[in-house]
């Protein structure tokens, strides 16, 4: 059972104390590696989990940028998740503590509970919206199997987060992330099969891109269509197929009679989709 008082209490002392930890981390550091993105994090196969690319080290000064011990561990990690967001790092007996603010101000704090050298649990207070979010990471020997997060369990939104899974090849290098629904957010894969899938993508897409412009055609003669839009999704953690919605002509030769000379937006509204009715829309694949 989480303490909420306890991380309460913690979160205020940080937020009562912001230079007392920020010139602590400060007096310990022994070097600073600037980045071209975020590049550390101390939670196990952070990248992994969250689908995104290791920044690389820059030879330039970048706005991101980590500062370590002479133990090469983390002290400070500056606008590596946040616009002017800095964190600074603790490290005491089995505990490792982190204190993020913002222009000076408490975004939020964290504690990574260690068990056998392992992360065990990390524990995390995020006060604007008073919620704590708890993971607990399962091991096998040496090799992190599973990270459980029960503050979604009871929840159907968020199955896939639940549990997330860990497999490893034969030589023990991480070799794929499963989700909650077995759902895969990474895969290892060596060169050559990344470049086979690839093309193997490129022409299954071309072709699927071809049946469902054919499945647009094919609508009744008396429809003219003007343009066609297509709307990518953005989210990270899914597939999604890109909606295809045409614009008919009719909807645009009216929308030519009635032009208003003061609205501003009249020729973006002539390509916006938005305008337009939904009855053909189609995705990839759609019928």
């Amino acid at each position: 059972m989480i303490n909420e008082e306890y991380y309460v209490k913690l979160n205020q002392d940080a937020a009562d104390n912001y230079y007392f930890y920020k010139q602590e981390a400060e007096a310990q550091v022994h070097r600073r590696e600037y980045t071209t993105s975020k590049r550390y994090d101390i939670m196990p196969y952070w990248f992994e989990r969250e689908g995104l690319i290791v920044g690389e080290r820059s030879e330039e000064e970048t706005d991101t940028y980590y500062e370590l011990d002479d133990q090469g561990r983390l002290l400070i990690l500056a606008c590596d998740d946040l616009i002017d967001g800095y964190t600074y790092v603790t490290y005491r007996d089995d505990l490792i503590t982190t204190r993020t603010y913002v222009e000076g101000v408490l975004d939020g704090v964290k504690e990574y509970w260690l068990q056998d050298r392992h992360i065990g649990r990390s524990v995390e207070y995020v006060s604007r919206f008073n919620k704590i979010n708890v993971e607990e990471y399962i091991y096998e020997g040496n090799q992190l199997v599973q990270v459980y997060q029960p503050q979604y369990e009871n929840n159907e939104y968020y199955t896939h987060l639940v549990r997330t899974y860990f497999e490893y090849d034969e030589q023990g290098g991480l070799l794929r992330v499963l989700d909650g629904t077995q759902g895969v957010i990474y895969v290892e894969m060596a060169d050559a099969e990344v470049q086979t899938l690839r093309e193997m993508v490129k022409k299954e897409l071309m072709l699927a891109v071809k049946q469902t412009m054919d499945t647009i055609c094919e609508s009744p003669a008396e429809r003219a269509y003007c343009f066609l839009s297509i709307y990518l999704h953005d989210e990270v953690h899914a597939v999604y197929s890109p909606m295809f919605n045409p614009g008919w002509e009719e909807v645009r030769e009216e929308q030519i009679e009635e032009k208003d000379e003061h609205d501003e937006y009249y020729y973006y509204r002539l390509w916006s989709s938005g305008e337009h009715p939904l009855n053909d829309q189609q995705e990839l694949g759609g019928s």
